[in-house]
């Protein structure tokens, strides 16, 4: 079997890109069932109050939303290799891993190709032998949320598109403002985890109005962007996560862009939304 075919043999459509090394591609091997990442444990904050039945739930009272501890598990791998080539393969897949991982490495699942993960991947125990099969485990520890692969800059390719499992949120990029399109509303998606909305303006000036869940919605903040000379108006606003501790509402921001008077006014926009 030529090397091409023997690789696309490998491929489950479970398997797991580690930061530059993909799970079949590079190491051969192939899952022992579908890989999936676990989800965080909330962290639970209790208090004894005496005179109080029970205990006193502390966990959101510093941040008014809920707080994770990482993901953590196993994915079990079987391996195409002869025995007596197994150990070599074991030592190279634990060095690559080591160094891949030293800090902290993006981590995509085949069967979740819109998010990836950040953290650590290592081999584990010695691989183990079952009837013909040899077994590889690999470990993780990932942090609470997965991120979009995709950034809200770009364009979302339809061609690409997984309507089972992907999203379509509006691009956020540069949004251009003139004379015949004076205004712009973008619905930004929704985050689990506190994230943070960056807009820079440039040109003639535009204003900017951020608002809950409508377009007609409470303002939450609002002001001017421009470029006066060198300087760039820049402003920051950290947006909560999505599901608030206060009636459960979901909290689905849009962002409205007016251009002030002069010729076209350029809005630069950066999101990262984090997920569970």
């Amino acid at each position: 079997m030529k090397q091409e075919e023997h690789i696309m043999s490998l491929l489950t459509g479970h398997d797991i890109q580690i930061g530059a090394y993909h799970s079949a591609r590079d190491f051969h091997l192939i899952p022992a069932k579908k890989c999936v990442v676990q989800p965080p444990s909330e962290k639970v904050i209790s208090l004894d109050v005496p005179g109080m039945n029970g205990q006193a739930d502390l966990s959101h009272s510093i941040t008014g939303y809920p707080v994770f501890y990482e993901r953590e598990g196993a994915w079990e791998f079987y391996s195409d290799l002869d025995f007596n080539r197994v150990w070599t393969a074991y030592r190279d897949i634990k060095q690559k891993l080591a160094l891949q991982c030293q800090t902290s490495a993006k981590i995509i699942l085949d069967d979740e190709p819109t998010f990836y993960y950040k953290g650590k991947v290592w081999m584990g125990n010695q691989p183990t032998q079952t009837g013909q099969n040899t077994k590889f485990t690999l470990n993780y520890r990932l942090y609470p949320f997965k991120y979009l692969v995709k950034p809200l800059e770009e364009d979302w390719l339809w061609d690409d598109f997984n309507f089972e499992t992907d999203l379509a949120p509006q691009k956020l990029g540069d949004i251009i403002l003139t004379a015949d399109s004076p205004s712009a509303v973008v619905r930004l998606p929704p985050t689990d985890k506190p994230a943070l909305l960056t807009l820079k303006g440039s040109g003639s000036g535009a204003r900017y109005v951020l608002r809950y869940n409508n377009e007609n919605g409470e303002v939450i903040s609002q002001g001017s962007l421009f470029k006066l000379g060198l300087f760039q108006w820049q402003v920051k606003i950290l947006l909560k996560p999505a599901a608030s501790t206060n009636g459960g509402m979901l909290n689905i921001y849009y962002l409205q862009l007016t251009k002030e008077a002069g010729d076209e006014a350029h809005v630069r926009g950066t999101y990262e939304p984090g997920y569970l």
